[in-house]
């Protein structure tokens, strides 16, 4: 037995050890940025930083490491002492805008801040701008850079003009995000490097590059639409897209076409070749069609009485201007058949789609209003690069999450054929998020044709022409929606993830049968073996292939939810009752997360900033977890192949996904009874800082509160 002398003593000494071991410096941390590794020693700011920030009337920007997640309190304890916390990088690494006189002594901020550092030149810069891998729209003719510089938010939009007036020409102005397009040299690049109040600077987005490369039926939209023809015009006893706006960003419609001219709205263009098709796979009327050699209205679109917006793509699209244009018009869904982010990388373009989808900062003529869904291409890589350097795998060029990017397959109308259109670009994104969500038909599709009254003689290919399949879809859904619970979609519209939501719930789950030999079928360019796509979700057909009539038949049946998580420790929870029997029981989750805006962190850091996660439990009490995919490992250079072997392809299984927004939850045959499905954050999550989280929720049973 110890004495209690002893007993003091050993007290004592472990009291003084605790202290030394407090009072200790922190280990060294290394984290690695996009162009540089980040050694982090010691407490406090560093030297340079202190030395930059003595004497300034102003602040500046800089890294900095928080001892802990922030929660709403600590950053407005942090902002009130001149540390405001702009955005999270990862870890507990975060960008601030620091006041000049920021007292980093002050109890609030030592409690809180363990380091702080500059930013130097290459965090701002993108790696796209070295030479060897500046795309050729990036350098004018003169030899002069054109380049897309993004200030802070935290900088006047104004004084930042001015500013970078001096280092080149401005071209174009953005809205979401803070950014211009801008004419340079590479001094004038290496000087806005220099500059505090720039963000990040990379080569402008791509001008306008389309992606070309009996399917009405094929979706089921026929039986959504229940046409009779019996009359001289087309009557719809089912849904036809009336009423809804369906905005085409593209190279124009033709208004002299008589399928699309009447239900043009807005027309910037006369017409163009790629914009017409689009529109008449979207929501071309038919009508000429016994006139032009086929049966009555044999050759219409998905949505035949969809209002059309037509916008022209051009370099900065979705311009400012006319995005919100669209909007105060009463736009519902977009098409975006193009190119959206050269590589496939999440960039400038990338996240100001996902401000435009998840904004509820856009106006029109009713008020403030939410974002509307954006349906892109996914891409015509899978085979072989169209435009970018990447091919195969990770070669999908529609990267922004909150986007809906869709890849293409065959109809089904050919049998013995592959699915899978071989050009159709594949996931993952580069840091590891499921592109496509999903595949329609891409090919053989007789659709209006420019300058002629008629149609497309041979059927056109690529993802540019499933993704208005899914546009069109979507129009008939949002019809549905309007009417299945007698809402003014002008006034409360779903949000854009509850759609997404609905289309993956309801998508049809493509497998390959390697057993099977299908021509044509081409070897992957990383694999050499030919692409497998199993059950569930991959990198190929996302969660399976677009089905219009069940996504529809899914909004008619109210199998859907909106939900909303506020603080960072809520958890929402809502009840499913499942009869004896159900073969399969499955819940898909999504939301619309706010842009990822740390340009330090290379690409193949998450980018998501509210990680959700979705549970079911069954009446057992246990837990059933999302499908998630094996990862795979880009090639370390763009256009390198990709270090995938074909065992590497392998069927997603239950886990923890920390990449996307957007998780399904399978049960094969579940217990009849009542089942829960849970909501809630991750604990390692940065998000809710700000503000809460919107998502949207669709099951294969009616969700109760």
């Amino acid at each position: 037995m110890r004495s209690p002398r002893g007993s003091r003593l050993f007290l004592l000494l472990g009291l003084v050890g605790l202290l030394a071991a407090c009072a200790a410096p922190p280990a060294a941390e290394e984290i690695a940025l996009r162009q540089r590794l980040l050694r982090i020693e010691g407490e406090g700011p560093t030297p340079e930083l202190a030395k930059s920030l003595a004497g300034r009337e102003a602040g500046r920007h800089a890294l900095v490491l928080l001892r802990a997640p922030p929660g709403r309190a600590d950053a407005a304890a942090l902002g009130d002492a001149g540390v405001v916390l702009l955005y999270h990088v990862k870890g507990t690494l975060w960008v601030a805008a620091l006041a000049a006189d920021t007292d980093f002594a002050d109890p609030a901020v030592r409690a809180r801040l363990r380091w702080a550092g500059e930013l130097r030149p290459e965090d701002r810069l993108s790696p796209q701008l070295a030479p060897e891998l500046l795309p050729k729209w990036a350098r004018d003719k003169d030899g002069r850079l054109l380049v897309a510089v993004e200030v802070y938010p935290d900088v006047n939009r104004d004084e930042a003009a001015t500013l970078l007036a001096r280092h080149g020409e401005l071209l174009a102005a953005w809205d979401v995000p803070a950014a211009w397009t801008l004419r340079t040299t590479a001094d004038g690049v290496a000087a806005l490097a220099r500059a505090d109040f720039v963000k990040s600077i990379e080569p402008a987005p791509p001008p306008f590059l389309p992606l070309l490369l009996f399917a009405r039926r094929d979706i089921g939209a026929h039986s959504v639409q229940q046409i009779d023809i019996g009359r001289p015009a087309a009557r719809y006893a089912g849904f036809s897209g009336a009423g809804v706006q369906a905005a085409v960003w593209d190279d124009g419609i033709d208004r002299n076409h008589p399928d699309l001219g009447p239900r043009l709205l807005i027309d910037e263009f006369a017409g163009g070749r790629h914009g017409t098709r689009v529109a008449g796979i979207l929501g071309g009327s038919g009508g000429r069609s016994e006139a032009c050699d086929g049966t009555a209205f044999r050759w219409r679109g998905v949505a035949p009485e969809v209002e059309l917006l037509s916008y022209v793509g051009g370099r900065f699209r979705p311009q400012p201007d006319r995005y919100q244009d669209a909007v105060a018009r009463g736009l519902d869904v977009s098409n975006h058949s193009y190119l959206m982010s050269a590589n496939g990388l999440y960039d400038l373009m990338a996240r100001r789609v996902d401000a435009l989808v998840e904004a509820s900062q856009l106006t029109g003529a009713l008020g403030p209003r939410p974002g509307r869904p954006m349906v892109w291409a996914a891409g015509n890589n899978g085979f072989r690069s169209e435009y970018s350097q990447v091919e195969g795998y990770f070669s999908a060029e529609a990267p922004a999450k909150n986007a809906i990017a869709v890849g293409a397959r065959y109809s089904s109308i050919l049998p013995g054929a592959e699915p899978l259109l071989t050009d159709s670009s594949l996931g993952p994104t580069l840091d590891g998020r499921l592109k496509p969500e999903l595949v329609a038909p891409g090919a053989l599709i007789t659709t209006t044709q420019l300058g002629s009254s008629c149609y497309t003689p041979f059927g056109v290919a690529g993802t540019s022409f499933s993704a208005p399949m899914v546009t069109g879809t979507l129009a008939l859904v949002l019809q549905a929606y309007a009417e299945t619970f007698r809402l003014d979609l002008d006034r409360l519209p779903p949000p854009p993830a509850l759609l997404k939501a609905v289309l993956v719930q309801s998508a049809a789950d493509m497998v390959r049968d390697p057993a099977l030999t299908y021509s044509p079928a081409f070897p992957n360019p990383d694999t050499g073996a030919f692409v497998d796509y199993h059950a569930g979700p991959d990198w190929a057909t996302g969660y399976g292939t677009l089905d219009a009539a069940a996504a529809v038949a899914l909004v008619r049946s109210r199998f859907i939810q909106v939900g909303r998580l506020d603080e960072r420790a809520e958890v929402r929870e809502y009840r499913l009752v499942v009869p004896a029997g159900l073969p399969r029981l499955k819940v898909t989750l999504a939301w619309d997360d706010p842009p990822f805006e740390a340009v330090e962190a290379p690409q193949t850091d998450p980018r998501l900033v509210n990680d959700l996660e979705l549970r079911l439990v069954g009446p057992d009490d246990r837990l059933h977890r999302p499908l998630v995919l094996p990862p795979l490992t880009p090639a370390a250079q763009l256009g390198e192949p990709d270090p995938i072997l074909p065992d590497d392809i392998r069927p997603a299984a239950p886990g923890e996904d920390h990449r996307n927004n957007l998780e399904q939850v399978v049960v094969e045959a579940p217990a009849a009874g009542n089942w829960r499905i849970r909501v809630f954050l991750a604990p390692e999550s940065p998000g809710l800082l700000l503000e809460g989280q919107a998502f949207g929720l669709a099951a294969s049973r009616p969700i109760l509160p």
